[in-house]
């Protein structure tokens, strides 16, 4: 989610480098104004390197358009192997059973230097189900992950070209952040509106606390997607929420921290199987509002807890409440947990992270040269 408001200096490929082409495949989505964590994580890559390799160095290969999309998908593809010397890949589980025997081949048969961007926290639990596609995974010249958790797992599995690659975004040093907490707290809830994500514990929280109190001593604005198999879900609980919920719709990724600013606190009860680092974490602790996480899968790489949020355990909306009741009780520590929500965000500026992926493709930006020729090689 770039805002636009800074600028990195743009550097070009040097010498060394004069025959890198990277191709990157993944979820694009062109066209779709909201966006899941994995199309969000692909469109931020490719824009990036754009931006540090230019954009005559990086071609696109959209893996999400479907059966609709096949045969532009095969041109994409046929197009990367012949001209570029490198290939980010960022599938789901679907996308890596289907594809990793061919970009393994394409490194076997042309050298292709293959990089694989996990998006999320599914794969330890998948390759336990599929033990026989880690001989394909070791042959990548790196697989980059969002977590330490990941990380020491998939190195236990026997894979030593793991490397860590948290989730990043582009922001400003002086971006507005969070201010005073209002009255009531203004909660929010930013995420896909399914069922595994915790809406519904977030809802009952704002509720009964509101209840206890006799008053609306906190409002919660739910922000996000709703997928088409929980519509039915969601119209329930919207009936049932009560007038401190609102439904706010979609925000477009560009909209997002200036948004998120005009609130107190996150609510994240999530329990969702395929958590990494979520986006939406990252997206409060730059707007400096601190997250009220489940402690679930990696959140508490992330969430430290009674620094810059709070956390509690996975589906114990009772847990939630007392979350709830403790933020509204101390203003004064929540003001505490604003700031350092913004200043552990600097952490996963993109000039802290992402040098890590363009060491893996032997980028070195104190070297400066143009690209030379039409293709970087020729198949």
């Amino acid at each position: 989610m770039t805002d636009g408001t800074t600028q990195s200096p743009v550097h070009v490929a040097g010498p060394g480098d004069r025959g890198l082409r990277v191709a990157v495949a993944g979820h694009v989505a062109a066209g779709n104004s909201g966006a899941n964590g994995q199309i969000l994580r692909t469109r931020i890559v490719i824009d990036e390197l754009r931006r540090r390799l230019g954009p005559e160095r990086v071609q696109v290969v959209d893996t999400g358009a479907g059966l609709r999309g096949a045969l532009r998908l095969a041109r994409q593809l046929l197009r990367a192997r012949r001209q570029c010397s490198d290939l980010v890949f960022m599938p789901g589980s679907r996308g890596l059973r289907l594809l990793l025997p061919l970009y393994a081949r394409w490194k076997r048969r042309w050298g292709i230097r293959l990089h694989y961007l996990v998006v999320g926290g599914w794969l330890p639990a998948y390759l336990r189900q599929r033990p026989q596609d880690l001989a394909a995974l070791a042959t990548c010249d790196g697989v980059y992950v969002q977590t330490r958790r990941m990380l020491a797992s998939l190195r236990e599995a026997g894979l030593d070209n793991v490397r860590l690659l948290p989730n990043f975004r582009r922001f400003a040093p002086d971006r507005p952040r969070s201010g005073p907490v209002a009255d009531p707290f203004r909660f929010v809830f930013l995420s896909r509106l399914i069922p595994e994500k915790g809406a519904a514990l977030a809802v009952e929280a704002v509720a009964r606390i509101n209840a206890e109190r006799g008053e609306a001593v906190a409002t919660l604005d739910l922000w996000g997607p709703v997928e088409a198999r929980a519509t039915e879900w969601f119209e329930t609980l919207m009936t049932g929420a009560g007038s401190a919920t609102t439904y706010r719709g979609v925000l477009a990724p560009q909209d997002v921290h200036a948004r998120l600013v005009d609130y107190d606190a996150m609510l994240f009860p999530t329990f969702y199987s395929g958590e990494g680092f979520p986006g939406v974490i990252l997206d409060a602790m730059i707007a400096g509002i601190p997250v009220i996480a489940s402690d679930w899968q990696d959140n508490a790489e992330f969430v430290e807890h009674g620094r810059n949020g709070l956390l509690f355990p996975a589906r114990d909306v009772g847990a939630l409440v007392e979350s709830v009741r403790w933020i509204l009780d101390h203003p004064t520590e929540v003001i505490c947990m604003k700031q350092e929500a913004a200043a552990r965000a600097d952490a996963f500026h993109v000039d802290a992270i992402f040098p890590e992926l363009l060491a893996g493709l032997g980028w070195d930006p104190r070297r400066a040269a143009p690209l030379s020729g039409t293709a970087a090689r020729s198949r």
